[in-house]
């Protein structure tokens, strides 16, 4: 999906980005995007460039991205960042922080996280689900929003899932292939799974 070029940050982190001053052009499409990018952005020297034509910001440059032309759209969007390199000021500033994360559940990500590197595939989260070990799948996806702590729209909902399960559960005798906790993919995890009596 990137390319193996991995995410930087998430919806709430535009703005940051920009205020580090190294980031040349921001190029972005029709999904999460903070209206106020082109104001902050002329705050440094970032020139921001929207691609789809559902999703034109005022103050952005508009390249209109086709999947039939794309590289061409590609070689003008990096030009654009390579001649504006040079107006990088002494504005500049990366935080010294570092931490590891996943962001962007793509195909390949998915993959790897459910085989590694080398045994890259779909079937331990198959084998598992066909097997009764693991009796769902859902997808929590959305955008944060600034007037909430980040996240916490989603944990909840997570949350009040999961409470809603164990409750339901615990009235039930569990059968074989049933797990409690925290199971991954591939039927690995910290939880509890067998058969036991409720």
């Amino acid at each position: 999906m990137r390319h193996g070029i991995p995410m930087a940050g998430n919806f709430l982190q535009q703005e940051l980005a920009l205020v580090t001053g190294v980031v040349d052009v921001m190029v972005v499409d029709v999904q999460c995007v903070m209206q106020s990018l082109p104001d902050v952005a002329q705050c440094y020297h970032t020139e921001i460039v929207t691609t789809s034509a559902k999703a034109k910001i005022p103050g952005a440059t508009h390249i209109e991205f086709s999947e039939h032309d794309a590289l061409r759209s590609a070689k003008e969007i990096l030009r654009k960042a390579i001649k504006n390199f040079r107006n990088r000021g002494s504005n500049t500033d990366i935080p010294d922080a570092e931490m590891d994360l996943v962001a962007g559940f793509s195909h390949e990500t998915i993959n790897y996280l459910l085989g590694g590197m080398y045994r890259a595939s779909y079937r331990p989260l198959n084998d598992n689900i066909i097997g009764g070990r693991i009796r769902g799948v859902a997808g929590v996806v959305g955008c944060n929003n600034a007037r909430t702590a980040h996240d916490e729209g989603h944990v909840g909902m997570v949350q009040g899932v999961d409470q809603e399960r164990r409750d339901r559960a615990s009235d039930r005798v569990f059968g074989d292939g049933v797990c409690e906790g925290g199971v991954d993919a591939s039927g690995r995890g910290g939880g509890v799974c067998g058969s036991r009596a409720g």
